[in-house]
């Protein structure tokens, strides 16, 4: 079973910006993170960036990249990407997301980095919120068993 914690909940009004730690939020059903620019329905309502995946960019590139800098809603810690597909329900807190999306096209030079570095462009998972509820830091994330 793939399972691990919220490291981090981050927002962000605007789109093309990072985000900033909030600590907890609500996760809207067929929107997104409340207060977030993304939560406009749609395939991309929420991103999930591996906290070791951030970790490891921050120590191999010496880039300080605090939680959101990446742009990521949650982050997470010992969630097992490799595990995970599209199709896939998460329990997060309170909610549920499914996973639409592993990584995403790049569109061109402007998309959005961090000093050069787009993890959730190649790695990052992006989800709907299927069921409601709040997200807090500390709270256990996890893929649903199909029964």
């Amino acid at each position: 079973m793939a399972k691990g914690k919220v490291a981090a909940v981050c927002s962000g009004a605007e789109r093309g910006k990072g985000k900033t730690r909030v600590r907890e939020a609500m996760l809207i059903a067929g929107a997104g993170l409340e207060g977030d620019g993304h939560a406009r329905g749609g395939a991309r309502q929420l991103s999930i960036l591996s906290g070791e995946t951030a970790k490891r960019l921050n120590e191999d590139h010496g880039l300080g990249a605090q939680p959101g800098d990446f742009a990521e809603n949650i982050l997470t810690e010992g969630l097992d990407f490799a595990r995970l597909n599209v199709g896939d329900k998460l329990k997060i807190g309170e909610a549920v997301a499914r996973i639409t999306e592993i990584g995403k096209p790049e569109h061109g030079p402007n998309d959005f980095n961090f000093k050069g570095f787009a993890p959730l462009a190649k790695t990052g998972l992006f989800a709907e919120i299927i069921v409601g509820g709040r997200a807090r830091e500390g709270d256990e994330i996890s893929k649903i068993e199909d029964e």
